[in-house]
């Protein structure tokens, strides 16, 4: 039920994604929908300095849905957020600042036990689902933009830039 090609994550009946315009504001939602198509609800409409864009697949873990907005946040960067899958309880959980922490998210988070790790356009970070223990694991150059979602293999993560295959480790060594 999960798709790579889009921002939906599935439990059960139910089907959780991401827009990255509409609502209110026009800055996105996150939304659940039944699996056979009725059912429809917003759970989010994001306000400019919660993101905008939310972007990737959405993470689902003990009632809980993780993801990324690739802009607005507290300096206009864009920020990691939790979500309940009823709609309450949204919270930011890191606003990236540029420099040194990244900006742009573009892709989906991945969990290993209560960590989550993702990717800037320069930057691959973690962080824990609770908002604590923000870092970054590696910083790539301006020119290395980092594309698509990391994969994550025992201790290790994979992914790509516009030119370049790379992995490392979840203490961010071994890159």
């Amino acid at each position: 039920c999960l798709s790579d090609w889009s921002s939906d994550v599935c439990s059960s009946d139910l089907l959780y994604g991401t827009t990255e315009g509409g609502g209110r504001s026009g800055w996105g939602t996150v939304f659940k929908i039944n699996t056979d198509g009725t059912g429809f609800t917003l759970l989010k409409e994001f306000e400019d300095k919660e993101g905008h864009r939310p972007n990737g697949n959405l993470v689902l873990s003990d009632g809980a849905l993780y993801g990324t907005a690739r802009g607005g946040g507290t300096y206009e960067h864009g920020t990691v957020f939790k979500l309940n899958t009823d709609g309450t309880g949204f919270a930011l959980l890191h606003n990236f600042t540029n420099q040194p922490d990244g900006a742009d998210p573009r892709a989906s988070l991945v969990l290993s036990g209560n960590t989550l790790y993702g990717t800037t356009r320069h930057t691959i970070f973690k962080v824990n689902t609770d908002g604590t223990g923000y870092s970054v694991l590696f910083a790539f150059p301006e020119w290395a933009d980092v594309e698509g979602r990391l994969a994550l293999s025992g201790g290790t993560l994979y992914g790509t830039t516009g030119s370049k295959l790379f992995k490392i480790n979840l203490d961010g060594t071994g890159y």
